[in-house]
C-alpha cells in the first residue's frame, strides 16, 4: 500500500478541492495524510475538512502554505522580508512532516504550490490553472523536479509542451453527478423553486473573483431579451469584487447572488445551463459537470477547441461558444438559450475510471528513475 501526504491549499466547496475529494473517496491501496493552509484550517476545522474529502483521511496537518500565484498576471510581485523569512520558516515546518511521514509521495493539488517542489522528495503536482504569467523558467525548473505532472487538459499542458518532464499525463477531472436526478422539489429552498418554475435557468458557478468574469457575465446577462429567465451567482468572494458584480447587476430582478450552496446538485438540477466568463478559451470543472449532471454549457472559445474537449463528439450539440469578453457575442448567444429549456436525459459518472488512472500514473510515476 502507498502512503501518500495531499497538500491542498483550497477546501472550499468549488473547483479543484471537489476533484481531489472524489478521487480520495475511491482510493484502494493509498493511505491518505492530508497538509492543508492553515488559514483554510481554523475557518473550517478537522471535522469539515475529513467531511469534505473522505473519512478516511488519517492524519491532517496544517501550516502556512508557500504558494505563487503568479501563473495569472505578468505584473512581477517581489515579496516582502518578511514574507521572504515566513517562507523559509514553512518551508522547514513542511519538510519536517514530511520527514517524519515517510511518504512515498507528496501530492501537490494545484500550480499555485510549485515552490514547495524539491528534488530529493517524490511529489506529484496537479496542474489545473492556464499558465499566463510570469517566473515561466523557475515554475517550468520546479515541474522538471516533479516525479509527475497531471496535466487536466490539453490547454493546462500547452505552456509547458516544450519542457522534458520526468513523467507526466493528461488526466481528466473526476465527476459523479448521478446524485443530480435525486434531487426533489421539497430540497429546494424558494429562491431556486421559483426560479426553476419561471423559466431557463443560466448558472455561473465558484469562487468569485475577477478571472472568472463574473462580473462580465452579470453585465452580459441584463441584455437578455427574455424576462423569464434567471441567472444565478452560485459561490462567494471578496465584498470588494461582490460590489463590484452588483453594480453590473444594475437591479436587475433576475440575478440571484446565491451564495455558497454545500449540495451542488441542487444548482445542476434546475440549471439550463451553466455559463464560464474567462478571457480564454476555458473547459474547467463546471462545465463538465453541467454536461455530465444533463445541463448544456456556454464557454468562451470558438468550435475549433472541441478537439480540446474530453467526450466532444458525445457533447457538441450542448456546448454553444462564445468569442471570450465580447459582449456581443456573448448576449448573442444568451438570447438564442433563453428560451430554450434542456431536456435532461442522463446524469453520468467518470469517477471509477479517473480513480483508477489516477493511480495507475502515482505507481508509474514512483516506479520511474532519472537515467
Amino acid at each position: 500500500m502507498y502512503k501518500g501526504l495531499f497538500i491542498t491549499h483550497d477546501v472550499s466547496m468549488h473547483g479543484s478541492p471537489t476533484s481531489l475529494g472524489l478521487l480520495i473517496s475511491k482510493f484502494r491501496g493509498i493511505s491518505v495524510d492530508m497538509l492543508v493552509e492553515k488559514h483554510e484550517f481554523q475557518r473550517y476545522g478537522q471535522d469539515f475538512i475529513r467531511k469534505r474529502f473522505s473519512e478516511t483521511v488519517q492524519n491532517i496537518f496544517n501550516c502556512r502554505l508557500i504558494a505563487d500565484y503568479g501563473f495569472t498576471t505578468t505584473k512581477l510581485r517581489s515579496p516582502s522580508l518578511r514574507k521572504r523569512v515566513a517562507h523559509v520558516i514553512d518551508t522547514q515546518v513542511i519538510r519536517a512532516i514530511i520527514k517524519k511521514g515517510g511518504y512515498d509521495f507528496i501530492h501537490l493539488n494545484s500550480l499555485v504550490l510549485y515552490p514547495l517542489i524539491h528534488k530529493a522528495y517524490p511529489f506529484i503536482i496537479h496542474v489545473r490553472e492556464i499558465y499566463r504569467g510570469y517566473h515561466k523558467d523557475k515554475v517550468s525548473r520546479a515541474l522538471q523536479n516533479a516525479r509527475g505532472v497531471i496535466f487536466i487538459s490539453e490547454y493546462t499542458k500547452e505552456p509547458f509542451r516544450n519542457v522534458p518532464l520526468k513523467k507526466s499525463v493528461v488526466l481528466q477531472n473526476p465527476f459523479d453527478m448521478t446524485n443530480v436526478r435525486s434531487v426533489k422539489a421539497d430540497d429546494l429552498d424558494e429562491r431556486l423553486a421559483v426560479a426553476r418554475n419561471k423559466g431557463v435557468v443560466f448558472s455561473i458557478i465558484g469562487n468569485m473573483y475577477e478571472e472568472k468574469g463574473i462580473d462580465f457575465v452579470i453585465e452580459s446577462f441584463t441584455k437578455v431579451q427574455n424576462e423569464n429567465t434567471t441567472l444565478l451567482v452560485v459561490g462567494n468572494g471578496s465584498e470588494e469584487y461582490l460590489d463590484k458584480c452588483r453594480l453590473r447587476a444594475a437591479g436587475d430582478k433576475r440575478i440571484i447572488f446565491y451564495g455558497d450552496e454545500e449540495n451542488i446538485d441542487k444548482i445542476y438540477s434546475i440549471s439550463d445551463y451553466i455559463i464560464r466568463g474567462e478571457s480564454y478559451p476555458c473547459i474547467g470543472r463546471t462545465m463538465y459537470e453541467g454536461l455530465y449532471g444533463g445541463c448544456s454549457v456556454i464557454i468562451p472559445g470558438s468550435i475549433c477547441e472541441g478537439k480540446n474537449i474530453f467526450d466532444y463528439d458525445k457533447f457538441k450539440q450542448k456546448i454553444h461558444f462564445y468569442t471570450p469578453r465580447n459582449h456581443e457575442s456573448l448576449v448573442s448567444v444568451l438570447n438564442m438559450a433563453a428560451f430554450k429549456k434542456v431536456t435532461k436525459e442522463t446524469y453520468e459518472s467518470n469517477l471509477d475510471d479517473c480513480a483508477a488512472k489516477f493511480y495507475d500514473f502515482i505507481r508509474c510515476s514512483l516506479e520511474h528513475k532519472d537515467k
